[in-house]
Parts: structure tokens; C-alpha cells; sequence
């Protein structure tokens, strides 16, 4: 073919409508490809623009297995809320939810990423990785209050802290007190309203950066425990003072703190952004699944749940036996994704 004359590539036009979105730097387009199939049979012309479409097709297969590969070798992170969901509300983990972790633990990094504070994680989870059999410290991240304070084991196993925010340096103390004063007013209300259930102790917590409310207090035993469920769940007591709470800080002019339902009991009181998302940060470049209990509207699971929703990785359980299942899933996920990778 002479060097002026033009090709059936030059002067389709259909051809300039054919994706190149997905072909990789430095390959030859499709049309070009196709241009140089058909320049020894001329009498398939009419050919070029599905030859064209074809190679495009491909080309973008291809970028999908390759973003599906990168995906697969990246680390695989499982976030697991602690009450209701590996452990009964206030209640040690069992030998079978350990035993289910320490198989997971095979094939991804677990993280507890809860809204209790610190003490209450070891006090309800330590077993998982003392008890013969259990998970290994090195592949355990504990995420107290939201993930805003992160514990990681260090040479001999024992979890310190690697990081740490404050709620009170965030805010300000203005912000802070008033915050404080309104929950001191609540449990003033709540309690001068004779509820039908037991009073204990230990009402407002604060745990640097967060705060949580608990109406029937954090000294309940379980029998306690219940008959405020049964209240709360008969009279939605803490949806209608979470509106009341919201209310009185709007007063104030301080709309940057979140509040959101914590476990059967209490309410969690924070700054805006330190939601369970806040915990994601921590685990950058890695690919990471969820499992909680309190996914609805108001409870403290939503975010992190609507956010790994998107990729299908989050799921919702009524409670442990239920995330004894889920694991098997995550775990059979993850295992047939490096299966496929590496045929």
C-alpha cells in the first residue's frame, strides 16, 4: 500500500467510537490491529469495526484481571465488632468463636474494632488468644473506642497502645463540659422518672475520645441488663433521648458531635469522623471485610457497614452463632480468591 493512499482505519468512523479506556500504555489500538488483519483481505472491510470491538472487549477483560489480581494479593483484614457479635453483650468470648478466629487467622489479620473502652475488650477477649488454640497475638489488632485508640501486640505478645486521639483537645472544653452537663442533666431525668428497672452505677464514661451514657449503668449484671432491654425495647428510651440530647447541643450551636446507639444499653457520644470508619485508616492498602450486629439507622455499626457494603465485605449477624457461619464465609471467600489468582 502506497504511503498516501488511505486505509479503511483512516476513514472509519465507527472505529473512532471503540473504547480505549482499558488498553495498556504502549499497546497498539484496536483499531490498528484490526486496520492490519484486514489489509491483506480488503474484502472484509465491513469487518473492521467488530474486529475493533472485539480487541477493545479483550483489552478490558484483561485490566479487570488485573485490578482482580491486585485486589486478591493485597492483605486481607476481617473487623469485627465485640457485643453482640463474637461475644453475648458483656459476656467472654466462647472456646467455639476462638477456635472459628484461630482458622480465619490463616488466611487474614483480625481486628476488634468495638465502641467499649480498652479494659472492657481484655476483659471479654483475652481468651482468644491465651486459651490452647487460639488465635496468635501477631495476627490480632484491637480497636477500642471506634478505632480511635489502636493496641497492637509487641515482642512478647502484650498489647500497648500505637495510637491514641483525644475527645477533649478535638472539642475544646467549652464543648466537652457542656456535653457532660447534658448527660449529667439525662440521667438526672431518667432516674427522677422512676423507671421499672434496677439503677446501678458507673452512668457516664468517658474514655478520652468518646463518651458513652448508659441509663441503667455499666455495674449491671445481666439480669439487670434485661430489664432495661425490655424497657428500652417497649418505650424506644434512648432513640427519644438521643433526640433530646441532639436537640439540647443544636442550643449550643454544636453540631460537629455524633451520637449513635451503643450495644443493648447505652448510648456513644463523639466527635464528628470518629465513627467505626475511623478505624479503615488504620489498615490502609488492604483489603478489609466487616461483621456486626448493630447495622440499622442509629446503631454504631452503620458507617463502617454502608462503607465495605460497596465491595460486598460487610455483613450484618443477629449474634455469635450467627458470625460462626459468616466466618466459614469470609473464610471460603478469601481462600477461593487466592485459589483463583494463583491458577
Amino acid at each position: 500500500m502506497s504511503k498516501g493512499t488511505k486505509t479503511h482505519h483512516d476513514m472509519c468512523g465507527a472505529c473512532t467510537n471503540v473504547s480505549l479506556e482499558h488498553t495498556p500504555e504502549g499497546f497498539p489500538q484496536p483499531g490498528e490491529i484490526a486496520e492490519k488483519i484486514l489489509s491483506k483481505n480488503p474484502d472484509w472491510s465491513k469487518l473492521h469495526n467488530m474486529i475493533a470491538v472485539a480487541i477493545s472487549r479483550r483489552d478490558k477483560l484483561w485490566s479487570e484481571y488485573a485490578e482482580n489480581k491486585e485486589v486478591q494479593n493485597m492483605e486481607k483484614v476481617v473487623l469485627f465488632d465485640m457485643d453482640g457479635t463474637i461475644t453475648p453483650p458483656r459476656k467472654k468470648i466462647t472456646r467455639e468463636m476462638t477456635r472459628k478466629l484461630a482458622d480465619l487467622s490463616k488466611v487474614a489479620h483480625i481486628g476488634i474494632v468495638t465502641g467499649s473502652g480498652y479494659d472492657y475488650l481484655i476483659q471479654q477477649c483475652q481468651d482468644m488468644w491465651y486459651e490452647i488454640g487460639s488465635v496468635p497475638s501477631s495476627s490480632i489488632t484491637l480497636l477500642p473506642c471506634n478505632g480511635t485508640q489502636v493496641y497492637k501486640p509487641d515482642a512478647t505478645g502484650r498489647f500497648t497502645a500505637s495510637h491514641k486521639v483525644d475527645m477533649r483537645q478535638e472539642l475544646g472544653d467549652e464543648v466537652l463540659n457542656t456535653v457532660m452537663t447534658c448527660l449529667t442533666h439525662m440521667q438526672f431525668l431518667h432516674t427522677f422518672n422512676k423507671p421499672p428497672h434496677s439503677l446501678t452505677g458507673h452512668f457516664i464514661s468517658y474514655r478520652d475520645s468518646m463518651i458513652n451514657w448508659c441509663p441503667v449503668g455499666r455495674n449491671a449484671n445481666n439480669e439487670q441488663r434485661e430489664e432495661f432491654i425490655k424497657f428500652d425495647t417497649e418505650t424506644g428510651a434512648r432513640l427519644m433521648a438521643k433526640d433530646m440530647i441532639q436537640k439540647y447541643l443544636a442550643l449550643y450551636g454544636i453540631e460537629n458531635v455524633v451520637l449513635a446507639l451503643g450495644g443493648s444499653t447505652s448510648i456513644d457520644i463523639f466527635p464528628e469522623g470518629w465513627d467505626k470508619t475511623y478505624a479503615l485508616q488504620h489498615f490502609q492498602g488492604k483489603d478489609c471485610w466487616f461483621v456486626g450486629d448493630s447495622c440499622g439507622v442509629n446503631g454504631n455499626d452503620r458507617t463502617i457497614y454502608e462503607a465495605l457494603k460497596q465491595k460486598d465485605q460487610a455483613f450484618v449477624t443477629s449474634g455469635p452463632e450467627e458470625t460462626l457461619e459468616i466466618i466459614d464465609k469470609i473464610t471460603e471467600s478469601i481462600q477461593r480468591g487466592k485459589n483463583e489468582v494463583g491458577s
